[in-house]
């Protein structure tokens, strides 16, 4: 047998393509103040996932995971091909095919939790008749050293697998808990933390995903498309605000969000008369973000977006600016997450 056949996935009944939006819930379903991740003695109780019970994706799922169930396998497959966990040479070495065991994967560090399901769903690709127990959702706070899933499965399945779960739930957990010190920075002022277009390539909405979980504000809305009009579309047109937004308006459907870069008040005042919906201000100190916040007038939505270090964001919360996004949540460190295994 090629090692190409060695572990290929357990068949197993499908679930159905059960369609999740990808649309975060509206701001006015979300409360007045930035979402607080649960703490974990406020968790509901351990949910199970068997091939009788349960599903990938937790049944009162608040955060709207992006991913139907067809592109959850996808996105799956398409990782565990990259990694070669298909062709897992140490692993039909050393594990009997038939061999069971049990793992749990444990925190390291505490902070808030995203991507359960890629893990969950990771390990039942390899066996369908896994089971597993997820003692901590998405947007849960988990503790050092607290389990945040149990599996029992074939063996193989479980190695095969490891590495693909693991990746994912460190990636996603690490863009939430720091996603989480940023909305807790900006507590008590107007400011809310929303999700960053600086994203990993074909992990947009995943990570835009995990931000929520850290209680960011998703920047979708009532299925507007978005139009960003960067500060290097303005150097192209020698910085002539109306005349790029007026451009933007014959292209663009009427079911369109503008929102353009702006470097002075001068400009955010030609941005608010040609009409755009959100003023992006970038690089500017508190001061400076004061006056073109001014210059808005709350006639327009102001967000501050770009390198904002976690240590000096309560100041532009506090210039009055009413969204902050935070390029750096997409390279945040990954959370430090392990999986212990026990052969039977």
């Amino acid at each position: 047998m090629g090692t190409s056949e060695m572990y290929e996935p357990e068949k197993g009944g499908s679930q159905g393509d059960r369609r999740r939006s990808i649309e975060p819930r509206r701001e006015t379903d979300r409360g007045d103040g930035p979402r607080a991740p649960r703490d974990v003695r406020e968790r509901r109780s351990s949910r199970a996932v068997t091939p009788q019970v349960g599903a990938p994706v937790a049944e009162d799922d608040q955060l709207g995971f992006p991913l139907s169930d067809k592109q959850l396998e996808a996105c799956l497959r398409a990782a565990l091909v990259e990694d070669g966990a298909y062709q897992d040479i140490a692993t039909a070495a050393s594990v009997l095919s038939a061999r069971r065991a049990h793992a749990t994967i444990v925190a390291r560090q505490s902070g808030i939790l995203a991507g359960v399901p890629l893990a969950v769903a990771a390990f039942r690709l390899f066996d369908a008749n896994a089971a597993l127990r997820v003692d901590i959702d998405d947007g849960g706070r988990v503790a050092q050293g607290a389990p945040i899933v149990r599996i029992t499965a074939l063996a193989h399945a479980i190695l095969s697998a490891e590495r693909v779960a693991l990746s994912f739930l460190r990636h996603l957990s690490g863009i939430a808990t720091l996603t989480s010190s940023y909305v807790e920075a900006v507590r008590g002022t107007s400011a809310r933390v929303v999700d960053t277009c600086e994203t990993t390539p074909g992990l947009r909405e995943l990570e835009h995903y995990a931000a929520r979980a850290g209680g960011a504000l998703g920047m979708r809305r009532d299925g507007l498309d978005v139009v960003h009009i960067r500060d290097t579309h303005l150097t192209a047109v020698n910085r002539d605000v109306r005349m790029v937004v007026r451009r933007t308006r014959e292209l663009a459907s009427d079911h369109t969000r503008i929102d353009i870069a702006c470097r002075s008040p001068a400009e955010v005042r030609s941005a608010v008369a040609a009409g755009v919906d959100t003023v992006i201000l970038d690089g500017m100190t508190p001061a400076q973000l004061r006056e073109c916040v001014e210059a808005a007038s709350s006639r327009v939505r102001t967000q501050v977006t770009g390198n904002v270090r976690l240590d000096a964001v309560r100041s532009y919360a506090q210039a009055g600016v009413d969204r902050i996004a935070v390029d750096a949540l997409s390279r945040a460190p990954a959370l430090e997450l392990e999986l212990e295994f026990e052969a039977v």
